[in-house]
């Protein structure tokens, strides 16, 4: 007698419009979707993954928006503003060929920025935020100038 082993069909392709990856006690930590469809507030419809932590809130995010951003996110484990962004740093390869690196604080103010302008040059601008102004110094291949700006 011969026995004939059958191999288990292994699709090429698997389509889904939303893949969530459970840890061992049920709960999401991985999403993935086109688009991501979660309980965040996103600013637009957004295709990407984000990765949670064991208490739920994201932690790392990437996606490209419905506005045609690229963009990566990464979070602060717990949110220290009113209202709530635990955003810390963000990289973004916008629309129109522009990019650039900010860093935001505690407040989710930005501080800190590495951006290619419309000029196609890069910069380093250092911000400081307070409710009447906005000061800050950008630093540039042409020398550096500094902004002060009075808040409405």
């Amino acid at each position: 007698m011969t026995a004939f082993l059958r191999l288990p069909q292994v699709p090429d392709v698997l389509r889904t419009r939303q893949l969530i990856v459970e840890d061992q006690a049920g709960r999401d930590r991985v999403v993935i979707g086109a688009p991501i469809r979660d309980n965040f507030q996103r600013m637009s419809p957004a295709t990407g993954m984000a990765i949670r932590d064991s208490l739920g809130r994201e932690r790392f995010g990437v996606a490209l928006d419905g506005r045609g951003n690229m963009g990566l996110g990464l979070d602060a484990a717990i949110c220290t503003s009113n209202p709530c962004n635990p955003e810390r740093i963000n990289l973004v390869a916008d629309a129109e060929g522009g990019s650039h690196i900010r860093l935001l604080d505690r407040q989710t103010g930005v501080v800190a920025r590495l951006y290619l302008a419309d000029d196609d040059r890069a910069y380093l601008e250092f911000l400081k935020v307070t409710r009447d102004s906005i000061r800050g110094r950008r630093l540039g291949i042409r020398g550096d100038s500094l902004l002060l700006q009075a808040r409405r």
